[in-house]
């Protein structure tokens, strides 16, 4: 199955952030979710990720793989921080970030 959007709004379970302006194509099949030029908006933020892979566990949780995964400018409110959280406890681990970050420095 696959859905492209262009232009709406959702709060996503896993990451309970909620995103206006959402563009994209998303594909799910077989235990895995791929994310294709998927981007929305919060606020002033644009959070964007050129590509992705989100495996779906058996028995609850996630891992997933980011390519170019990016905020501009990265606001790092007590929401933004609440979400990541959910969504480190909903994956059952932990946010490990590679490479640069691609806004620096963070706003607070």
């Amino acid at each position: 199955m696959a859905v492209t959007a262009h232009g709406c709004t959702l709060r996503p379970l896993f990451f309970p952030y909620q995103l206006t302006d959402v563009q994209g194509t998303v594909r799910y099949g077989q235990g895995k979710v791929d994310l294709e030029k998927l981007s929305g908006r919060h606020g002033t933020t644009l959070l964007s990720v050129e590509a992705g892979r989100i495996f779906l566990k058996p028995l609850g949780g996630f891992w997933a793989r980011l390519e170019n995964f990016q905020g501009a400018p990265l606001v790092l409110s007590a929401e933004f921080q609440a979400a990541l959280a959910a969504g480190a406890a909903k994956g059952r681990g932990h946010w490990r970030r590679s490479g640069r970050p691609q806004a620096w420095p963070p706003t607070w």
